[in-house]
């Protein structure tokens, strides 16, 4: 039986980024882990579990698979000058996308609180959309009269 880490391996070595996010990410951890503790008799751990492990499931079943099949017809039918662009609005896109769902569906609308959720989310997610592609529309043009010039 081999063990883990032999003598003429290669020690892992840690870059200075590794040091620091550890330094700041574990006072978080650290607080949400004492937060979540703190609030274990209130919550209803049927929902928690659900709630976390439908995200998983949600994810590796449906939104991965999408964004890979996503990503590989763009590689397929996009011009190679406009990939990273097409592929930047894309992800940004998805964000917008994901972010705003909540927003658009008028999930948390209650009749006793009219302010809330009083904008029309549609018209917002779409002009950002209409941005993101703008400034993806300029990057490829961008980058074809770079490549004409030389």
């Amino acid at each position: 039986m081999k063990a883990f880490l032999t003598s003429d391996e290669p020690r892992p070595t840690y870059t200075k980024g590794f040091w620091i996010g550890l330094v700041f990410a574990t006072p978080v951890v650290a607080y949400g882990l004492r937060g979540a503790l703190a609030n274990l008799p209130d919550v209803q751990l049927t929902s928690f579990v659900i709630y976390f492990v439908g995200g998983a499931v949600v994810h590796d079943l449906v939104l991965a698979p999408v964004a890979c099949i996503v990503g590989w017809v763009v590689l397929r039918v996009v011009p190679k000058v406009a990939i990273g662009p097409v592929q930047a609005a894309l992800m940004a896109s998805g964000v917008v996308g994901l972010i705003s769902w909540p927003f658009v569906r008028g999930y948390g609308i209650t009749d006793g609180e009219p302010s809330f959720l009083s904008r029309n989310y549609a018209t917002s997610v779409l002009t950002a959309w209409a941005i993101i592609w703008a400034i993806a529309a300029a990057a490829i043009v961008s980058r074809v009269l770079t490549a004409r010039r030389r």
